[in-house]
């Protein structure tokens, strides 16, 4: 790791003094790996674990006095947000561990995973467009295309017709087919993803605030979920921030 910092490093700790709202020293990941070596003089220490970088976190929040003693508001958090769920689909028996895509007993809209927004008044994450409209609309403009080609070759009047209505059918087909979206993002895949970055909202719009250790934990999370790119499963307290998650 050492004193030069690659971009994710960097990136990663402009997102935490901004979630946190704290400030940390230039040498704060080299403070870090100076104190593993000390933990365990005997080892080679080139890189620092989730649970360590977590551990540092809270003892700044601790040292800036804005560490609570519970260990219970993520939890109380998901029980809130599970039991909102379960109201409003009882029938289908939610737990933690559903999936989002198991809400509803049709095909998913795009607009159901709004109202998952709505609902706990939180902003999530865009669906974006899905692989099949891409991929209609990349067949349509091939289609205009050929058939452009083919008019102009031939002399054919009814050319651009041919092209214009190409590309309206094209439009509203990736139109019908964007409107279904039957995978939510990523790293929001099941009802405890949904409740760790509710949470994690919610903490953002009062990010001076005191924390609690479960807390901060879900907050790093997301935080490494997004900067890295990886699945929430794969932060893990025992997973190395540059060999197992990838970090530059």
């Amino acid at each position: 790791m050492g004193t030069h910092m690659g971009i994710d490093l960097i990136d990663i700790t402009f997102r935490v003094e901004k979630v946190f709202s704290l400030k940390l020293k230039s040498s704060f990941w080299d403070d870090l790996i100076v104190e593993l070596r000390q933990t365990f003089p005997d080892s080679i220490v080139t890189d620092i674990t989730v649970g360590q970088l977590h551990r540092g976190i809270v003892n700044h929040l601790k040292a800036a006095q804005r560490l609570e003693e519970s260990t219970f508001l993520a939890q109380a958090n998901r029980d809130q947000v599970l039991a909102t769920l379960r109201t409003r689909y009882a029938p289908r028996g939610v737990t933690a561990e559903t999936q989002l895509s198991q809400l509803h007993d049709r095909p998913l809209f795009r607009e159901d995973w709004y109202d998952l927004g709505d609902l706990f008044q939180v902003p999530l994450p865009d669906v974006g467009w899905s692989r099949w409209s891409i991929t209609v609309i990349g067949l349509g403009l091939v289609a205009s295309l050929v058939v452009f080609v083919v008019s102009q070759w031939w002399n054919y009047p009814w050319g651009y017709v041919a092209i214009i209505d190409t590309g309206v059918l094209t439009a509203l087909i990736a139109w019908r087919m964007n409107r279904e979206s039957k995978r939510f993002p990523p790293q929001i895949q099941t009802v405890r993803h949904l409740t760790d970055y509710v949470l994690f909202q919610r903490m953002l719009q009062s990010p001076e605030g005191r924390w609690t250790d479960d807390v901060a934990w879900v907050a790093l999370q997301q935080i490494l979920t997004d900067a890295l790119g990886v699945d929430a499963h794969e932060v893990t307290p025992e997973a190395r921030i540059i060999h197992d998650l990838g970090a530059d």
